[in-house]
């Protein structure tokens, strides 16, 4: 039975999630035909808004083909490529991607603000994501805020067992046993201290993923 409904309401928006996934990943959906998958790969060489708008219009004509089965399988898999869950990523976008997270949330204002503009600059270069500009720039804050967050935390727990270590120490002369008391105190503030999230930073990743795809083309 084709899917009608995703006809009516879904078709538009499936078309323009697929254009904005990496190429790497689209070559290897099983579930995409190989018309659609040309279609789509087509679509995300384009330059140019005019350009990629006709695209997809003819991708989201195709995917009106689709049975319900089909249009379950596929949007299954997309969620699958943007939770990061659907494969390895190619080494050189996870390197890319990587390094641009790092400077980002860079402690040196000019690196990471430097980086932030390389990175919007691919983004302007095309206009299929399936996220906005101002969706990344709201993740890069978030995770330079949870960044600040995690370091603060980490540098109170190395005082606290620096504080313990010096009552413990006291008159303790072996080393070995200075080091076991290190190794259980520390285990042990660890477990009772909540640990710094780490969510903002891992979105921040997904996304600059994307990014890198295309300058990894």
């Amino acid at each position: 039975m084709l899917c009608t409904r995703f006809a009516a309401k879904e078709k538009k928006s499936l078309a323009k999630t697929l254009l904005g996934l990496p190429k790497s990943q689209v070559s290897s959906m099983a579930v995409l035909t190989d018309e659609i998958k040309d279609i789509v790969l087509r679509g995300i060489a384009m330059e140019g808004h005019i350009a990629l708008k006709r695209h997809e219009g003819l991708l989201a004509k195709r995917l009106r083909a689709l049975t319900d089965d089909q249009v379950l399988a596929l949007t299954a898999q997309i969620q699958e490529i943007e939770n990061g869950t659907a494969g390895a990523v190619d080494p050189a976008v996870e390197s890319l991607a990587t390094l641009w997270r790092q400077k980002l949330l860079s402690a040196d204002e000019e690196e990471s603000n430097a980086t932030r503009s390389e990175v919007f600059g691919v983004l302007t270069a095309r206009d299929s994501w399936s996220f906005t500009r101002q969706e990344l720039s709201q993740a890069v804050d978030a995770a330079r805020k949870e960044s600040i967050e995690r370091t603060e935390k980490m540098n109170a727990l190395q005082i606290a067992i620096d504080e313990e270590m010096k009552i413990m120490a006291i008159g303790v002369e072996d080393e070995g046993a200075l080091a076991e008391t290190r190794d259980f105190i520390s285990k042990k503030l660890k477990s009772a201290s909540p640990k710094p999230s780490v969510k903002a930073s891992r979105k921040l990743l997904k996304l600059l993923r994307s990014v890198a795809a295309v300058v990894a083309l």
